[in-house]
């Protein structure tokens, strides 16, 4: 640090003393002392999904956070779309499973297709419904006959020894009290080019490791212009963790035909399941869900519209707990929870743009609570940031952002972090508590950004770090002298002559 670095911080200090006594309104906010609120952080992080909401929203009104809210109910699911099956006589039979891997790689590309070949140990087989709609039972009695039946039922669970796949004109149904199992020495897997339901079922893997491929785990994928609705099931030990399409439960439907109908992910139960994907599944819901266990994450990838609402994720060693990416348009990320993960609580990346992410709690993550890279046009509001390893909210070359209302406390660096290389758009930042973290704003190459009736008495003296410290001094002047809070640093142009970025009007 050099000395005239030094001086201002120092002189700031004095002026944030001032100011203080003074009782200036925004910086007086004050959370609750340190060892209550340590106590408050804890009971959170133990406590059942319902009670967390209520304790985290109790947190932020201490705040004066009056517009959060964890509550699931202010989110109300959707009405349970019915997913209509195809009519016609139900046809399963073994066939080549190389056809559907084919299919496959036409649609969504072959990446990851290695894994389930030399899973399927020189096996070329795999159950296959052509038309009609089935269930489990009606495709047990087909293969009753069979010398090697390939799924067979003990006791009212199914157990699948090869893949299983449905066309694109046909339907299977896991319907309530029924269960899959997915052996996993013998390479098997759940694909449906067409309409798959799982209605309060349950679909888990069984088995050794794969001898041909160590890394193999069953999943269940729904690709091309198939639908998925899956709702109150149980899904576990499932997923390849390096794949993609693979990773768990993953919708992908990236063609230029898209399915007449969306898919849903509701109020199911996932336990070691690598993923939960929505890819290019425009209106897709993933809404009121728990992952846990070892690894659990969401994804949405590409797709409009998407909707990813009231989860509950403990992620372990998954990668971060929700992440938008690929460009992504749209989507709603609100009311989640995401504790304990060992990366972002939060990410979204790679061109995403007009994403909303509004009353979720980041707790106790091993990286940033919310991280933002190359977005365009987003909405961060009165979500709770606490006590993640490295930044609260960090936002890097991504312009047209909004930080308001949110409560950022305890995180290990920073508060709010801006790395705005290149970046002519702006960033609002209003209405936020930062207290105890490393420090509260800093950044690099930080562009516009606008300052506004923030709560920073508890993060002194680390207030402003990097570029933002030039800028402390004068932020505090504009608010000992009561001109609403507000305080432009580095505003920019682009060439037009237009600031800010280019967000639909309306949005």
């Amino acid at each position: 640090m050099t000395q005239a670095q030094t001086s201002r911080i120092l002189a700031a200090g004095t002026l944030f003393v001032a100011l203080t006594l003074a009782g200036h309104a925004r910086l007086n906010a004050e959370i609750v002392p340190g060892a209550q609120l340590a106590r408050d952080i804890q009971a959170i992080v133990d406590s059942p999904t319902a009670e967390a909401r209520l304790l985290a929203a109790t947190l932020a009104q201490g705040m004066g956070l009056t517009g959060f809210t964890a509550d699931q109910a202010a989110y109300p699911l959707a009405p349970q779309q019915v997913l209509p099956m195809p009519q016609g006589n139900a046809v399963g039979e073994v066939g080549n499973l190389q056809i559907a891997l084919t299919q496959l790689a036409i649609l969504a590309g072959a990446n990851g297709q290695m894994s389930l070949i030399r899973a399927q140990n020189a096996q070329s087989e795999a159950l296959i419904v052509r038309q009609g709609s089935v269930t489990l039972a009606d495709l047990a009695d087909q293969m009753a006959s069979r010398q090697t039946p390939v799924l067979i039922e003990r006791d009212g669970v199914f157990y699948l020894d090869r893949p299983l796949v449905v066309w694109s004109d046909a339907g299977l149904t896991i319907g309530p009290g029924e269960t899959l199992v997915l052996n996993r020495t013998a390479g098997a897997f759940l694909m449906s080019f067409g309409s798959l339901s799982i209605q309060q079922g349950t679909v888990r893997a069984e088995g050794a490791p794969n001898i041909g491929a160590p890394e193999f785990r069953p999943f269940v994928l729904v690709a091309g212009q198939g639908t998925l609705n899956a709702t109150g099931s149980d899904f576990s030990d499932l997923g390849i963790a390096t794949a993609t399409l693979f990773g768990g439960l993953t919708v992908a439907t990236p063609g230029l035909i898209r399915p007449e109908f969306s898919s849903a992910v509701i109020d199911n139960r996932f336990q070691d399941v690598s993923r939960v994907s929505l890819i290019m599944a425009d209106a897709g819901q993933m809404i009121g869900n728990r992952l846990q266990g070892s690894q659990g994450a969401i994804v949405v990838s590409g797709g409009q519209d998407v909707a990813v609402m009231s989860n509950d994720l403990h992620p372990g060693a998954a990668s971060s707990g929700i992440r938008v990416t690929d460009g992504a348009r749209g989507t709603v990320v609100a009311a989640n929870i995401v504790i304990g993960g060992d990366k972002n609580g939060i990410l979204i990346d790679r061109n995403v743009a007009g994403i909303t992410l509004e009353n979720n709690l980041l707790m106790q993550n091993g990286a940033d609570g919310i991280s933002l890279s190359r977005v365009n046009c987003a909405r961060i509001r009165n979500n709770l940031v606490v006590q993640n390893r490295a930044v609260g909210v960090q936002l890097f070359d991504s312009a047209g952002v909004e930080v308001t209302g949110n409560g950022v406390l305890l995180n290990g660096v920073a508060g709010i972090d801006i790395q705005a290389k290149d970046q002519t758009g702006g960033t609002l930042v209003a209405q936020n508590v930062l207290a105890r973290n490393g420090e509260g704003l800093r950044g690099t190459g930080i562009g516009q950004v606008t300052l506004q009736e923030n709560a920073l008495r508890d993060q002194l003296p680390r207030l402003f770090g990097g570029d933002f410290t030039a800028y402390l001094p004068g932020y505090l002047k504009v608010s000992e002298q009561d001109k609403g809070d507000t305080f432009v640093i580095n505003a920019v142009v682009d060439a037009a002559g237009k600031s800010g970025a280019t967000c639909q009007e309306g949005w």
